[in-house]
């Protein structure tokens, strides 16, 4: 009898930490923020943003931010490459730049990088699925 109280004990407490890393997880949206990790892989993805010198990207953790650069330098970005420097601490931040690997001279800095919900375009492909 006794085992039957504990384990109830261990499930509730079980869920309870599993409720509370998911609501640790949750981040407000149009927060300023970095992106830890970049230097290692940390940036999966990317999409254009709603005018030429914004872009959105993604990390590791399947979160969206929107990044601002200092001016519309890449232009189409479907169709090159796209690089990008980390800031002294590895993070992609303030001190990052954003460059065509195919055309190098085009390079912009970054200004501000806000959290965000995916693309408007992702966010209906999401809900597709």
């Amino acid at each position: 009898m006794r085992m039957m109280p504990s384990a109830v004990f261990a499930l509730l407490a079980l869920s309870g930490a599993t409720g509370a890393l998911a609501a640790q997880h949750e981040r407000p949206i149009g927060k300023e923020t970095s992106i830890p990790f970049a230097d290692h892989h940390g940036l999966r993805d990317w999409a254009e943003g709603p005018t030429d010198d914004q872009f959105y990207v993604q990390d590791y953790r399947n979160d969206w931010y929107l990044v601002k650069l200092s001016g519309p330098c890449i232009g189409n970005m479907t169709a090159l490459r796209v690089a990008y420097t980390t800031g002294p601490g590895g993070a992609f931040d303030l001190f990052s730049h954003v460059f065509s690997t195919d055309y190098p001279e085009m390079t912009c800095a970054v200004t501000s990088i806000t959290t965000s919900l995916a693309p408007p375009e992702r966010q209906k492909k999401q809900k597709k699925d």
